[in-house]
């Protein structure tokens, strides 16, 4: 009985191990895509594109991110703020006035390629009804190198 005991744990550890290596590699790669964005939009500040409150009503939304995400409460020296948009209630002065929302839009893994895409919104409550209106995407592709044992940014897309 000891030795299939055994036998049950050994097989299972790489599979325990490979899953947690996998979360690991894509919190890595959400972590990145989110320091993209906030660096694109600090160089369309410097630019003069966007207004200087930006950042200051900047939220990433929390509703699609993988299960215990470690959020980084700021990026590149910038605070970053969070919300999620199926409960927004303590945060309804803001959304009266309006605040921009990024989130992750759509995760794909095909293969040894993982796509991920975010989304910008911009979001105001009126009249107990949140209305979104869609912003910028910022698209990233990676490439997963088996000799490296980890996820190659191979294209960033930003519209």
């Amino acid at each position: 009985m000891k030795l299939i005991k055994i036998i049950i744990v050994t097989m299972l550890f790489p599979s325990i191990y490979l899953q947690g290596q996998n979360l690991i590699g894509l919190e890595d790669c959400i972590k990145n895509g989110l320091m993209l964005y906030v660096e694109k939009n600090k160089e369309y500040l410097d630019k003069g594109i966007i207004r200087e409150d930006y950042f200051n009503n900047l939220y990433f939304s929390t509703d699609h991110f993988p299960p215990h995400f470690p959020f980084d409460w700021r990026i590149l020296d910038t605070p970053i703020n969070y919300i999620s948009l199926n409960s927004y209630t303590k945060y309804t002065k803001k959304l009266k006035k309006g605040i921009y929302v990024v989130s992750i839009n759509k995760i794909n893994l095909d293969k040894n390629k993982l796509t991920i895409s975010f989304i910008e919104q911009s979001v105001k409550l009126r009249n107990s009804n949140l209305t979104l209106s869609l912003g910028g995407s910022l698209i990233l592709e990676y490439e997963y190198c088996c000799d490296k044992e980890l996820w190659l940014l191979i294209e960033t897309t930003y519209t």
